[in-house]
């Protein structure tokens, strides 16, 4: 499988005939397990976060050769530089990252400029921040994919730093 953009795996072992997923410059082996991977051509990083089994991640450089493997255990999240061909891996509470399946996106005291990534992608908008200290701003809660995005900033601003301002698929924030 080829993906460009954000999947949700389910894939039964099966050694005879083993499941890969192809991103920009890393293949994830699947060994049985279930998994999630955020992977946008136009992003510099792919994200693969782990709920149970087993995976192997290996990653290439420009000119796919590999740089490395690593196998992840459930619970850990690996971050793929697209250029470097570098992986860095953390533990996470995947039921967080994952959290989108059931319709919903989760933040534990992430930076808003983790956050508006995820929003671009979600909602095929580009969003401008004025003020660099606006991506440190840091948020935890939930809410619905059913929401207007204007709703989302709303609930995310609950401290009133910033205000914005939507123009066609171009979102401005601009700090207070």
């Amino acid at each position: 499988v080829y993906l460009d953009g954000e999947a949700y795996f389910e894939v039964t072992k099966n050694e005879e005939k083993p499941f890969v997923v192809k991103l920009n410059k890393q293949d994830i082996t699947v060994l049985g397990t279930t998994f999630n991977v955020q992977a946008y051509e136009n992003e510099s990083y792919s994200v693969v976060t782990l709920l149970s089994g087993r995976i192997m991640l290996e990653a290439f450089n420009e000119f796919s050769e590999s740089t490395g493997r690593m196998y992840m255990k459930p619970n850990q999240c690996a971050l793929a530089d697209n250029e470097g061909g570098s992986i860095s891996l953390s533990e996470v509470n995947a039921s967080l990252t994952n959290a989108w399946i059931n319709g919903e996106y989760k933040f534990k005291d992430e930076p808003l400029s983790s956050i508006v990534k995820r929003l671009e992608n979600y909602y095929d908008v580009r969003i401008h921040l004025d003020d660099p200290r606006l991506e440190q701003i840091r948020y935890t809660g939930t809410f619905s994919l059913d929401q207007d995005i204007l709703d989302v900033f709303r609930i995310i601003d609950y401290e009133k730093q910033f205000v914005f301002k939507r123009i066609k698929k171009d979102i401005f924030i601009i700090s207070k």
